[in-house]
């Protein structure tokens, strides 16, 4: 018998036996991942300039500065207001989390924005964090107060005092109050 039907035997007597099932103690196994689907359709590339330095530059400017940075924050700023609003202690800690996150980030791209942002995060927020830690709504609403005024602080510092921030006066997404 040649090679290949010897091994093509061998793997039929095994699929035969395998329709009894596996023995009892084995353990299932996994289910495979899907194959992912190769597109046929080239992307098309032609506004990226030639060159890796001006490609990362190109790329840099459709990611943003801070100002997208700043959209994320945004509203994370409205959510951590209703969290605390609501006394939900754990979403305020994620949203605040998740705002310093989005600054950090910013100040990657964006390295000259870290002097002003910095004080924010290394005192500002770490304030608010330690109300939403002992779950002391008084302590909140005046951490939040010293928040905000710190946002338009930093605002002033990198010349667009312009965006008075505030919280807000009606919620803007369909998260639920947290049932007391």
């Amino acid at each position: 018998m040649k090679p290949a039907a010897l091994l093509f035997s061998t793997a039929s007597l095994l699929a035969l036996g395998a329709c009894d099932g596996p023995p009892a103690e084995t353990e299932p196994q996994p289910t495979p991942e899907p194959a992912v689907e190769e597109s046929t359709e080239e992307v098309d590339l032609r506004w990226l300039p030639d060159g890796d330095g001006q490609r990362f530059a190109a790329l840099e400017d459709q990611l943003g500065g801070f100002s997208e940075a700043m959209r994320h924050v945004n509203y994370r700023y409205m959510e951590l207001y209703w969290a605390g609003e609501d006394r939900n202690w754990e979403y305020a800690a994620y949203q605040l989390d998740k705002l310093s996150g989005a600054i950090e980030l910013g100040i990657i791209r964006r390295p000259g924005r870290a002097e002003s942002s910095r004080p924010f995060l290394d005192s500002t927020v770490p304030a608010l964090q330690e109300a939403i830690d002992e779950g002391d709504g008084e302590k909140f609403d005046e951490r939040f107060e010293e928040f905000t005024l710190h946002c338009n602080t930093c605002h002033g510092q990198e010349d667009v005092a312009f965006i008075e921030i505030a919280p807000p006066e009606y919620r803007a997404t369909s998260l639920a109050p947290l049932s007391q």
